[in-house]
């Protein structure tokens, strides 16, 4: 056997092994970016559990203490509190918000699709002349900037179309 032919065998071998490690190479690039995709969507799934249970932790502390849900129907009724009720009202106004805060931060990451300041129980929430008052002398000290100024943009929407709405029952 000749050199040439030796040469032109050991380059058609290297030339099979670089295929050979190209398609592995592919199909290792592909079993990674499924593993990442599937990690992606057990991370979404957590991400949504976890903000769920703490909006469901929230709601149980209002079905599931006796005292809890007067203190709250009444802060939101714009009712008198005692020193100590307002106190309790406060904190659940708090706790809520930071929990729309999490879930805003999740979005603001990328980690989360659903924007819960888009939901009717938010809007709802926030058209309470109680919270909104709660708000404008908490918000600034509580939450972080740009949270202010989403809650903000969904508070002058609401109050804006409560505007319109009145204004067009008015004319009727």
């Amino acid at each position: 056997m000749n050199w040439d032919a030796v040469s032109s065998l050991a380059e058609l071998v290297g030339a099979m092994a670089v295929v050979v490690s190209l398609v592995y190479l592919i199909r290792q690039i592909k079993l990674n970016s499924d593993l990442v995709q599937q990690n992606s969507r057990h991370i979404e799934g957590t991400i949504y559990h976890s903000t769920n249970s703490v909006f469901l932790n929230w709601h149980a502390l209002i079905a599931g203490d006796r005292e809890v849900a007067p203190i709250w129907m009444r802060f939101l009724g714009s009712d008198s509190l005692e020193p100590e009720e307002r106190v309790r009202a406060h904190a659940l106004v708090t706790m809520l918000f930071l929990s729309y805060e999490a879930d805003f931060v999740q979005v603001g990451l990328g980690v989360s699709k659903r924007n819960s300041l888009d939901y009717p129980s938010f809007k709802l929430m926030l058209e309470r002349e109680a919270v909104t008052n709660w708000w404008e002398k908490n918000g600034q000290r509580i939450f972080t900037q740009e949270f202010r100024e989403a809650v903000d943009t969904v508070k002058n929407r609401l109050q804006r179309d409560a505007l319109v709405k009145s204004k067009s029952t008015a004319a009727a």
